[in-house]
């Protein structure tokens, strides 16, 4: 898997450089930290080669890799893990250092979670795909359709999403043959795992497309009410 970089908000910008997903893990480099802290490339990298950390630790958390240079020059940098970030750093002195730490930190915790339910909806989509071939083995061979799992997929992305795959990319602007779960956020994953397995869980109880498609807008309705309790909640004050 190449190098996913996930773009903050613009209000985050002036708080958190990028961080990115690299082989199904949350990493930012020392180019980013240079220049995050004003610091010269070259000594962020002595300040890693410099750490008093065991062999185990470094090799574990800063993978040496190579940059191109504004003239096109191979030049060296590290890859680098939330705990080697942590380790290089916590050595770092300033305000503008300590709010950074601790923010940057957050973002990492928050790259894990997505990246947590990016893997754990890909896995449920797996399960969702057997239980529409189940289903369809159910049925007597005439009413067997030859493109059920599109059919069932589309009804899913419609409700959890408002479009199907290939129309929700399209109106973002991304090819309708591309990943789309690179393109959601936190909660949309979220949302879309708990519509999938809900439809996993009435295609293996055997209700029909019509009942199928109008309990899983109640699904999501009842969802998006639970979701604004929520926030009601959290915005009144403790006593």
């Amino acid at each position: 898997m190449s190098d996913l970089t996930i773009q903050n908000n613009i209000a985050d910008q002036e708080i958190l450089p990028d961080v990115f997903v690299y082989h199904d893990g949350v990493y930012t480099d020392s180019l980013k930290v240079a220049e995050y802290f004003h610091k010269r490339h070259k000594n962020i990298i002595r300040d890693i080669e410099n750490l008093e950390c065991s062999k185990e630790f470094n090799e574990l958390n800063f993978e040496p890799i190579k940059y191109k240079d504004s003239r096109g020059r191979l030049k060296p940098s590290y890859r680098i893990t939330k705990d080697g970030f942590v380790f290089l750093v916590m050595g770092f002195t300033g305000k503008k250092a300590a709010a950074f730490k601790e923010t940057y930190i957050k973002r990492f915790n928050e790259m894990e979670k997505w990246l947590l339910a990016r893997i754990e909806n890909k896995q449920t989509q797996d399960f969702f795909a057997d239980a529409v071939k189940r289903y369809e083995e159910r049925q007597p061979p005439k009413y067997r359709r030859p493109h059920a799992y599109s059919i069932e997929n589309n009804l899913v992305y419609i409700v959890a999403l408002g479009a199907t795959r290939k129309q929700w990319l399209a109106n973002h602007g991304y090819r309708e043959d591309d990943e789309i779960r690179p393109h959601l956020t936190f909660d949309q994953l979220k949302r879309l795992d708990l519509v999938l397995s809900e439809a996993m869980r009435l295609l293996n109880t055997g209700v029909f497309y019509k009942e199928r498609k109008q309990k899983l807008q109640q699904f999501v309705t009842g969802l998006r009410i639970e979701q604004l309790r929520t926030a009601i909640s959290n915005t009144q004050p403790t006593t």
